[in-house]
């Protein structure tokens, strides 16, 4: 009888998009999927089986358990880097480059990073984070409660007390990057109890998309949308390769974040000038006609050419032109990271007028044409 590879699937946290694409490979390639443990949270002690994959956060008997088990094992997360584990692992600094950029093109100024916990995914993100912040001479605020607590007991009304007076004291508006969806329904609700309005005066944007998180704060919330469900299944297929005798891969192998998912939280433009405001927006909403340009942004608004670029240049930094082609080249971005779309389809959906065109304007903004970007992404896996 033909060997059932037994798999157990070990989750510090539950994601159901993870275990949905765990179970698909498992039940394409008939294993059998021990979890349990995704239930009811308790280590299955005397498990036996060919292979683990594991999502590992804070919990040292989790981590003591894996490690005992002397079986092969591929990590989902990165909070546990210095483990010698082979990965499967979100691309955090693409995540903190399009989280930048998220509060960038809404003209904000000031910035802050806000994680609870100090590990390895949060530590990376607030990095790359500053730095990419920091790239466009921007500084940013870290606010970091391990690191801040001292002798305070991590309790609910402590740490949210805590927190309502740091958000109090930054200069506003303030776009706050939140490790996590969690951690960002924490920045909203401590808004809330200190009387500071979300998104007029405090943005924020969290990770995972989850929905329990996103939509059921008082309100809605912004978040970068992980690919779980990808990440499941990648994770299985290299632990079903390593479990046949294939090579550990030198190091993670890392996937792009799917995209953003925008709701009230961050759906806001940081300008005083309400002229500049409206015109951002009305480019927001229409960039990706191929018709758009500065004229008709101009006569929709009912502003000169001469007085629309001021606006822009004195708010944004940037030309009406300029607005325009970032906002472009990010829909091609997300479209080729998260999309098998021609390259044709991508170009015209984001509004570039030719192919040509397109062709030059992404190779001038990224050093690497289209098909090059999408192989950098999708081949290192």
């Amino acid at each position: 009888m033909k060997h059932r590879s037994n798999v157990l699937l070990l989750l510090s946290w539950y994601l159901v998009e993870l275990h949905r694409g765990v179970a698909r490979y498992a039940r394409e390639h008939d294993w059998l999927l021990s979890a349990d443990m995704a239930y009811d949270s308790e280590l299955p002690l005397g498990w036996k089986g060919d292979g683990v994959i594991a999502l590992l956060g804070s919990e040292m008997d989790e981590v003591n358990f894996v490690q005992s088990l002397g079986r092969p094992v591929v990590d989902l997360a990165m909070s546990r880097a210095e483990l010698p584990f082979p990965r499967v692992c979100v691309d955090n600094q693409e995540v903190a480059r399009m989280a930048a950029d998220h509060f960038l093109e809404r003209g904000f100024t000031n910035f802050a990073y806000y994680g609870r916990y100090g590990l390895g995914t949060d530590l990376r993100r607030r990095h790359y984070f500053r730095d990419y912040l920091r790239s466009k001479h921007t500084a940013c605020e870290l606010i970091a409660w391990e690191e801040e607590r001292g002798e305070r007991a991590d309790t609910w009304d402590i740490r949210r007390a805590w927190l309502g007076e740091r958000l109090q004291a930054l200069p506003k508006p303030v776009a706050v990057f939140a490790s996590r969806d969690k951690d960002g329904a924490e920045v909203i609700e401590a808004c809330l109890e200190a009387d500071i309005h979300v998104p007029e005066e405090v943005a924020v944007l969290g990770v995972n998309n989850n929905e329990l998180f996103c939509d059921f704060t008082p309100v809605p919330l912004s978040s970068i949308d992980i690919d779980w469900e990808r990440a499941g299944y990648e994770g299985a297929e290299l632990l079903d390769r390593i479990m046949s005798g294939e090579p550990v891969p030198p190091g993670p192998i890392f996937f792009p974040p799917k995209g953003l998912a925008i709701r009230h939280s961050s759906d806001i433009i940081a300008l005083e000038d309400v002229e500049a405001a409206r015109a951002l927006r009305y480019v927001w909403d229409h960039f990706s006609n191929s018709q758009l340009d500065v004229p008709r942004v101009a006569a929709a608004v009912h502003l000169s050419r001469s007085k629309l670029d001021k606006a822009f240049r004195h708010h944004l930094n940037r030309s009406v032109s300029e607005e325009i082609r970032i906002l472009r080249l990010r829909r091609v971005r997300e479209q080729l990271l998260a999309t098998d779309k021609t390259l044709e389809d991508i170009a015209y959906d984001a509004g570039f007028s030719s192919l040509p065109h397109f062709y030059r304007t992404f190779k001038q903004a990224e050093g690497m044409t289209p098909r090059q970007y999408r192989l950098k992404h999708w081949d290192s896996e």
